[in-house]
C-alpha cells in the first residue's frame, strides 16, 4: 500500500497565487534560504483586495494575485489589458474571422482546425451573430486563450457585416475567412500565405471537399450533393459568372485590398462572397492579383440547416437569395459596359464599424496550476537530483513516487514536493499516479534527464495552443502494420533539433505534458509496466488524443545518468515484440 508523507524541515510558504490583478510595489521582504541563498524581492498590494501578494515578484506578462483571493471576475479589466498587449506584443500572421449562428456544437472542430495550423500564428475573431444557442461552453474551452477574441453582434447581421465589422479589430495585415462549420486542414493558411508572398497575389482561393455532415437526416438534395459536385473549387465559371469565382470558406486577403474594395456588401445576407469576388477582379484603378489553387485544403460541411443548403429564409431557392443574385447579374452586366469600375461604390466597410456590443473580457480562466510528476528508484537517487534542480524553479510543485525507498534522501526535503512510498511492481508507470487526483496543467518527468530551463512554458504555450498531448520526444510510425517497433518508425529526439511542431503516433513519456481540461487518464490507463509509452498510445488510440512534438533546438534535453546506465530503453530494444503487437491492435492500417 502507497503511504502519503509529508515533507520534512518544512519551510513557511507564500500562500499560493489564485485570481489575477495588476499590483503596486509597497516595499521589499525577504524571501526564505533557498539553495541559492537569501533572496530580497519586491512585495505588491492587490489594488481591488488591498491585500499583499506573498509571492514577491509579478509573474509573466505584469500578472500576480492577493493572498487567498477567490474572485477571479474581478481580474476582468485587467485580463482586457492583457489580450491588448499581447495582441500588440505579438506578430501573429492573420487575423481569421468565424461568425456562428446555428450549430455550436460543430464550432469546436472549426477552431481546432485553425488553432493546429502549422507554421502560422493565426489571430481568431468568434462572432456570436446573436445566436438562439448558448456559447458558454465555447468560452469555458477557449476562453484562455489569448489569440481568440470574442465579439457579439447588436442585431442577427450576417457573415458579410460581420466581417466589415471585424475589420476594425484586426491585428494583422491578411484577413483568413473560415465558415463555423467547416474544417480547415492543417497547411491550409501557411500555404495561403506562401502563395501570396511567391506569386505577388492580393488574394488567394483553393478547393473544398464536401462530406455530409454525420448522424443526420439528410434532404434528398443535400443527400446526393456529395456524389454530385464531391469538390467545390475556386476558379473559372462561365456558365453563371464573367470572372472566376473564389470560394469564401477558403479566401485569404491582404487588408489593404479589403479596404481598397470598401469590403462585402454588408447589406447582403447571403450571396455576398460571389459579388465581392467578382468586383475585385472586373478593371479598376487597384489592379488586384488573384492566385487560384486547385488543391483541397478545406473541409465544407453540408447540413440541412446551414445558411446555403436550408429551406429557410436565405436558403438555395429563397426569394432573397435569388433577389441577391438578379442584382448581382445586373451590377456585372453594367460593369460590363465600363472600361473601369469603382469597386468602393459597392462595399460598405465604415456602414458596419459598430456592428458589435461591447463585451467584457471572457473570464473562463483555465487551473493554472504546474505540477511535474516523476517515479524514481533508490538506484536513480545519484541522477535524481539534477533532473529536480532543472524543474523546481519551473514549477508550483513536484510529485515523486518513490519506489522500493527505505528513507527520504535530504535533497527531497523541500516545500515544493510531495513524496509517496510504494512498491516498485507498476514501474516507471507510477508517474501517473496524480493524473486523475489533480487539476492544472502536468509534466510527467523522468529521473534520468536535466530539463531546459525554458521547458514548462514552451510546453505550456503548447498544449494552450494545441490542447492536447505535449512532448519533446516521439515517433512517427511507418504507414500500415509494422513488423519492429524500434526499426519501423521515424524518431523526433529530445536531444536534437527538431524545427517545427510535429504531428506524432507515439511520445515518450518522460516529456510528456498536458491539461486536465483537455485529457483525461488514470492509473487504470497505465496497465503495461515498463511500456508506459505504449500504454499512452492505447489511450490516445481508444479516446482520439491528438498527439504533437513541439519545435525545439539541438541539446534541449541532457541525460543526469551515467553512460552506462541506459535504464529501461537498454532492455527493451534486445525485444520489440510486445510493443509491436499492441501497436497493431491499435492502429489505423488503411
Amino acid at each position: 500500500m502507497s503511504t502519503l508523507i509529508s515533507s520534512a524541515n518544512k519551510i513557511s510558504r507564500f500562500p499560493s497565487f489564485s485570481c489575477i490583478h495588476r499590483g503596486d510595489v509597497i516595499g521589499t521582504a525577504s524571501v526564505p534560504q533557498t539553495r541559492q541563498g537569501k533572496q530580497v524581492l519586491p512585495v505588491y498590494e492587490c489594488r481591488i483586495h488591498k491585500k499583499c501578494i506573498a509571492k514577491g515578484s509579478l509573474k509573466k506578462n505584469g500578472i500576480a494575485s492577493c493572498v487567498n483571493c477567490r474572485d477571479r471576475n474581478k481580474s476582468l479589466a485587467h485580463l482586457a489589458r492583457l489580450e491588448a498587449n499581447n495582441a500588440e506584443q505579438t506578430r501573429y500572421d492573420l487575423d481569421v474571422f468565424v461568425p456562428y449562428f446555428r450549430n455550436l456544437h460543430l464550432v469546436p472542430q472549426t477552431i481546432d482546425s485553425i488553432l493546429w495550423q502549422t507554421n502560422v500564428k493565426p489571430f481568431v475573431h468568434l462572432v456570436n451573430d446573436c445566436s438562439r444557442e448558448d456559447d458558454a461552453e465555447l468560452k469555458r474551452r477557449y476562453g484562455h486563450l489569448l489569440n481568440i477574441r470574442w465579439h457579439k453582434t447588436k442585431k442577427n447581421s450576417g457573415p458579410y457585416a460581420i466581417a466589415n465589422g471585424l475589420f476594425y479589430h484586426m491585428v494583422s495585415d491578411v484577413i483568413g475567412i473560415v465558415d463555423s462549420d467547416d474544417i480547415i486542414l492543417p497547411t491550409h493558411f501557411e500555404k495561403a500565405l506562401s502563395a501570396l508572398k511567391e506569386n505577388e497575389a492580393d488574394v488567394y482561393g483553393s478547393s473544398m471537399q464536401q462530406f455530409l455532415n454525420p448522424l443526420e437526416n439528410h434532404n434528398t438534395r443535400n443527400a446526393t450533393i456529395v456524389e454530385r459536385v464531391p469538390v467545390i473549387d475556386s476558379g473559372a465559371r462561365p456558365d453563371c459568372i464573367p470572372y472566376p469565382r473564389i470560394i469564401n470558406g477558403t479566401m485569404v486577403i491582404k487588408k489593404k485590398t479589403f479596404r481598397d474594395l470598401n469590403g462585402f456588401d454588408g447589406s447582403m445576407f447571403c450571396g455576398a462572397d460571389t459579388e465581392f469576388s467578382q468586383r475585385l477582379q472586373f478593371p479598376s484603378d487597384f489592379n488586384i492579383k488573384l492566385h487560384i489553387s486547385k488543391e483541397i485544403t478545406a473541409l465544407r460541411r453540408v447540413c440541412s440547416n446551414s445558411l446555403s443548403n436550408s429551406d429557410t429564409r436565405f436558403g438555395l431557392k429563397s426569394f432573397e437569395r435569388d433577389a441577391v443574385t438578379k442584382a448581382s447579374v445586373k451590377r456585372y452586366n453594367l460593369w460590363k459596359s465600363q472600361k473601369k469600375i469603382d469597386p468602393t461604390a459597392f462595399g460598405n466597410l465604415h456602414a458596419c464599424k459598430d456592428v458589435f456590443e461591447q463585451l467584457p473580457p471572457v473570464s473562463f480562466l483555465r487551473e493554472g496550476r504546474k505540477t511535474a510528476c516523476i517515479a524514481t528508484i533508490p538506484r536513480r537517487v545519484y541522477a535524481l537530483e539534477a533532473t529536480l534542480n532543472s524543474l523546481i524553479d519551473q514549477v508550483d510543485s513536484i510529485k515523486i513516487y518513490l519506489n522500493n525507498f527505505k528513507h527520504i534522501p535530504d535533497f527531497l526535503k523541500n516545500d515544493k514536493i510531495e513524496l509517496i512510498f510504494g512498491d516498485n511492481r507498476r514501474k516507471g508507470s507510477t508517474k501517473f499516479f496524480w493524473a486523475d487526483k489533480i487539476t492544472g496543467y502536468i509534466f510527467t518527468c523522468d529521473d534520468d534527464l536535466v530539463y531546459p530551463s525554458d521547458y514548462v512554458q514552451v510546453m505550456s504555450t503548447a498544449i494552450d495552443r494545441y490542447k492536447c498531448l505535449v512532448g519533446a520526444h516521439g515517433n512517427i510510425l511507418k504507414p500500415g502494420k509494422i513488423t519492429n517497433y524500434y526499426k519501423d518508425r521515424t524518431v523526433l529526439d529530445a536531444r536534437k533539433a527538431v524545427p517545427k511542431d510535429t504531428f506524432v503516433d507515439i511520445l515518450g513519456t518522460g516529456a510528456i505534458a498536458f491539461h486536465t481540461d483537455d485529457i483525461k487518464m488514470s492509473m487504470d490507463d497505465m496497465d503495461m509496466p515498463d511500456m508506459e509509452d505504449i500504454a499512452i498510445f492505447k489511450l490516445s488510440y481508444n479516446h482520439s488524443y491528438t498527439k504533437v512534438v513541439v519545435a525545439h533546438p539541438e541539446g534541449w534535453f541532457q541525460s543526469s545518468t551515467h553512460n552506462n546506465d541506459l535504464g529501461l530503453y537498454g532492455d527493451a530494444v534486445l525485444d520489440g515484440s510486445k510493443e509491436t503487437e499492441v501497436i497493431n491492435e491499435h492502429k489505423n492500417h488503411r
